[in-house]
């Protein structure tokens, strides 16, 4: 980037003292009320932008020496995580809070920039448990929500300099706003956001319908292409084939051979089981 380190380091290290006008939620679907058996895992980044930042968002992925692999949905110059998953399936999602109960300082010099604490659990961590662990063995700055999910489930972690409080699924949701929840922490706020989240309904999702429901928004957006892991592709053939009629259509990690779409871009689970086999029969003495 060619910016100077103390630069650098700013950028990374404001959010800990600075509080923006930002409405973060998020919403961890359990494996229970998902049709697709796994967790959903959706957040909006309501972020301060200063007017600019939202123009240039980057994901960047990063394959750190001896640690986990990971993406991180960014702006330019940071290099600590706000939204991110790692090569385990671990994600996070990042809220600010603005009030608490606890008399804990709103910022702590002492403590490790937020940011930074949370890169490390990508490239540290592969579960919610781990992820826990971590945040427990370093000083928080300052009041911060991070919602947190593996491939079994999700929960919120409740962070001040003093105090970390966890919220595991409730009815199998996690719900997530710039607020406390936990006793002690929540000096009781209503906030429309929470209660709406809840109005989830109490069956397992239909992903393929959302899924289908996203592509006609994007198409209708007017975007030139979509690239698509496909939810269920026998059940969604004609969606499919409906979008690839409009704008050019590429499926990647999940193929739908029987429909228009151009072309698939990943490898193939087979083979790779496959290749898989043979290099465990190769280590065997």
């Amino acid at each position: 980037a060619q910016l100077p380190r103390d630069v650098l380091m700013g950028v990374n290290t404001m959010v800990d003292s600075y509080r923006g006008d930002v409405s973060c939620s998020s919403l961890l679907v359990d494996p229970s009320r998902s049709a697709t058996g796994a967790p959903l895992f959706g957040r909006n980044l309501d972020y301060f932008t200063l007017g600019k930042l939202h123009k240039y968002t980057l994901v960047t992925v990063y394959r750190p020496t001896n640690k986990h692999a990971f993406v991180s949905v960014t702006f330019p110059g940071l290099f600590g995580c706000l939204s991110g998953m790692n090569d385990a399936g671990l994600a996070i999602a990042v809220h600010e809070v603005f009030f608490s109960r606890d008399h804990s300082p709103v910022f702590d010099a002492e403590g490790v920039p937020y940011l930074l604490a949370f890169r490390r659990i990508l490239e540290e961590c592969t579960t919610i448990d781990e992820a826990e662990a971590l945040l427990k063995s370093l000083k928080p700055t300052t009041w911060m929500n991070l919602t947190v999910c593996d491939r079994d489930g999700g929960a919120t972690f409740e962070i001040t300099p003093d105090h970390i409080g966890r919220r595991d699924d409730e009815e199998g949701l996690v719900r997530c706003t710039n607020h406390f929840r936990c006793k002690g922490m929540s000096v009781g706020e209503e906030c429309w956001r929470f209660d709406l989240l809840t109005d989830v309904p109490n069956k397992p999702l239909d992903v393929a319908a959302v899924q289908q429901r996203l592509m006609d928004d994007l198409v209708a957006a007017g975007v030139s292409a979509i690239m698509v892991s496909a939810v269920d592709p026998k059940s969604s053939t004609d969606a499919l084939n409906r979008v690839g009629g409009q704008v050019p259509l590429f499926t990647t990690d999940s193929d739908a051979p029987d429909t228009n779409r151009i072309a698939y871009i990943g490898s193939s689970n087979t083979e790779a089981g496959k290749q898989a086999g043979e290099i465990a029969l190769k280590a065997l003495p």
